[in-house]
């Protein structure tokens, strides 16, 4: 409950510092009414209290800075929205994490790796992961035919229907993205 309150405060600090105007939606009095409600909801989904809470009051946050914080209509639709977009990023993480660890455990190779080497993998396959979305359908297409399925450059071609020179300049511009994702 005290945990509460201080994000309530932190957030009602937050929007009167970005705004002096007067706002229709209080994000403070939102927080107190919604709070437990989406906690609930995303409980149900998630199954562990713990995530709902992080995920609950993450998504307060974002709502907190958003520009046009103020012209929020439906705020429950808003925040159902942002939630359920970061319970998917964590399942996302979650099932990269566990298909890396199990190959891994394949090649017998995770011994050889401290945790501090494991975490800084996952952080750099997390960050690849996050470059490969927001590359254009047909790239990321392209990347995955080549890297997952083993596909030679003429198939993914021919799968796609463009021609080989496309297929290169997609999985250029996938791998430049991957690199400069896993060198940031």
């Amino acid at each position: 409950m005290v945990y509460q309150q201080t994000l309530a405060d932190t957030l009602d600090q937050m929007l009167h510092r970005q705004s002096s105007e007067p706002l229709p939606f209080d994000l403070a009095v939102e927080f107190r009414r919604s709070y437990q409600w989406l906690v609930k909801r995303l409980w149900n989904k998630l199954s562990c209290r713990f995530d709902a809470e992080d995920i609950a009051s993450s998504s307060f946050m974002e709502v907190a800075v958003l520009a046009q914080s103020h012209h929020i209509r439906q705020p429950r639709a808003l925040l159902t929205t942002i939630s359920t977009r970061m319970v998917y990023d964590l399942w996302r993480r979650r099932t990269i994490e566990r298909t890396y660890l199990e190959q891994m455990r394949e090649m017998q190779e995770v011994h050889a790796l401290s945790e501090e080497q494991l975490y800084e993998l996952f952080e750099r396959i997390s960050l690849i992961d996050k470059a490969l979305e927001q590359l254009p359908e047909k790239t990321r297409e392209a990347f995955m035919m080549s890297q997952i399925d083993g596909l030679k450059h003429r198939a993914i071609a021919e799968c796609m229907g463009i021609s080989v020179s496309m297929v290169r300049k997609h999985l250029t511009k996938a791998f430049t993205a991957c690199y400069l994702a896993s060198e940031g």
